[in-house]
């Protein structure tokens, strides 16, 4: 088991990292596939926890009972009660923003001309592809569409037959997932360039939320008009 502490509480969260385990496996390379996938998924979540990113309601339940409560822990309940409403919903929404916020970071990471990891990178645009994502979320986190769009054209640093053909995989992927993300806007797949396209629709909606509060662009998970 796991034990994280939610930032700016004494409050500590238990994670099982077996609850889910399957009883059984068809082999050891399904049995080793899970358990790196369950890590990655438990430290991302521990990630946003450690960082502020979520709390667990029954964590804002317990700091709203509290009689003495500090002033970080009565900012984390007025935080929160942008989600009480179809909180469970929202909550996943913000989770998955939080996921395919740190995928465009990873991704860029993976890729640096010091230590390129092209199976890493290859394994985040998969778990990106499986991501229910939004126009909403790219739009609050353009830089993961600017990741993408940068390694549609990515040809590595090695010249090995091996390394070529995983460059052209993450290529393919890339711009597959730029295909995918462009049909999340209305007319976005007629556009030649959608990257262009993208950019013009970040900076109105940039404009639109300019004079909002930080809070409520954070916990925001539909589009106002």
């Amino acid at each position: 088991k796991l034990y994280v502490q939610v930032k700016g509480t004494e409050e500590m969260i238990e994670i099982d990292m077996d609850k889910d385990r399957p009883q059984h496996f068809a082999s050891k390379e399904e049995a080793n596939d899970w358990e790196e996938k369950t890590l990655r998924d438990i430290l991302r979540f521990k990630k946003l926890v450690e960082d502020g990113k979520f709390v667990p309601e029954d964590v804002v339940q317990r700091l709203q009972a509290k009689e003495n409560k500090t002033e970080q822990e009565l900012q984390i309940i007025e935080r929160w009660k942008h989600v009480q409403l179809d909180r469970k919903e929202k909550i996943e929404w913000l989770k998955t923003e939080a996921t395919l916020a740190q995928y465009g970071l990873d991704i860029q990471k993976c890729l640096s001309l010091q230590n390129p990891q092209l199976d890493k990178c290859t394994e985040i645009l998969k778990d990106m592809n499986n991501l229910k994502i939004s126009q909403l979320m790219l739009k609050k986190q353009p830089h993961v569409v600017k990741s993408i769009h940068k390694i549609c054209t990515y040809v590595g640093t090695s010249d090995t037959t091996e390394d070529k053909e995983k460059t052209k995989r993450i290529r393919d992927s890339a711009n597959a997932m730029t295909k995918k993300m462009a049909g999340y806007f209305d007319g976005g797949s007629e556009h030649d360039n959608f990257y262009t396209f993208f950019t013009e629709q970040v900076k109105k909606f940039q404009e639109k939320t300019s004079s909002w509060p930080s809070e409520k662009i954070t916990y925001l998970t539909t589009e106002e008009n």
